[in-house]
């Protein structure tokens, strides 16, 4: 463990009003015997909802879900069920076009690549797709 990283991670826990969970990653490189002391050292410092987390282990995965759905407040959605994002159609083009610009250009890598828009018709992408 790093005491100057888990220092900073425990004094933002401490100023942060709501609950807080500790997700750890890669537990599942740690034998039992090392990842328990770990666990038990962070919760006698703050009362964490405190759990090991490993994208390999599914279980830890739904925990980790589990718990930050007992905290999260209930509350109306911030947008339209049918609404996938809150950029402007003509964005979402132009990041179309420029991933299809960088797929084609794979032999000579492009530092930088952008996609201004000069001409939009508003629909033609939805009739496009039908």
């Amino acid at each position: 463990m790093q005491p100057h990283a888990d220092n900073l991670l425990l004094d933002r826990a401490k100023r942060f009003r709501g609950k807080v969970i500790l997700a750890l990653n890669k537990v599942d490189k740690l034998p039992k015997t090392k990842l328990l002391p770990i666990l038990d050292a962070f919760q006698k410092e703050f009362p964490f909802s405190a759990m090991g987390l490993s994208p390999l282990l599914r279980r830890w995965l739904r925990r980790v879900d589990e718990e930050i759905l007992k905290v999260l407040p209930e509350a109306d959605p911030y947008f339209p069920e049918d609404q996938v994002t809150d950029q402007p159609e003509r964005f979402l083009a132009s990041e179309i076009i420029r991933e299809k610009a960088i797929a084609l250009t794979y032999h000579e890598v492009p530092h930088a690549l952008a996609v201004i828009v000069d001409k939009w018709k508003k629909n033609q992408i939805s009739s496009a797709l039908k």
